[in-house]
């Protein structure tokens, strides 16, 4: 999707002598093509108890839980200001 923003509003939609950018709207048809084909296609993924355990338990983390996650796994380094105190 970041593909089609990009071409969306990165291209004009009018070119200078004033006719619709027709190369612009012929790769958003290609990219829409593409994106309509993978949704078409089916995935099939069997199911494992232990993957959907361990995702259960990650949705449980409130935002404190997570922030205090994060700072053991990649603490802050002590700023100028905090070291003086």
């Amino acid at each position: 999707m970041r593909d089609v923003t990009l071409c969306n509003y990165g291209n004009p939609k009018k070119l200078k002598n004033g006719l619709f950018n027709f190369s612009k709207l012929r790769i958003l048809v290609q990219m829409f093509d593409e994106l309509h084909q993978y949704q078409r296609s089916k995935y099939y993924h069997p199911s494992d108890d232990r993957t959907q355990a361990f995702c259960s338990k990650l949705w449980s983390l409130d935002d404190h839980d997570l922030y205090e996650l994060s700072l053991k796994l990649e603490p802050r380094e002590q700023s100028m200001s905090e070291s003086e105190d």
